[in-house]
């Protein structure tokens, strides 16, 4: 299966603690803004390393 669009988080987290998620192919695209509060779980569970409950 190959990907056509690729989200890009590029560890950029802003002053204002929100993550821009965006198509790394399409940069000067729309972006998904995220609370870094809430990306950093998700990164945790996608990596395996969250806790379970």
């Amino acid at each position: 299966m190959r990907l056509e669009r690729c989200p890009s988080a590029q560890g950029q987290t802003t002053a204002s603690g929100i993550v821009p998620i965006r198509d790394s192919k399409a940069t000067d695209g729309p972006a998904l803004i995220i609370a870094a509060s809430a990306w950093a779980p998700f990164i945790e569970a996608v990596k395996g390393t969250a806790p379970r409950g």
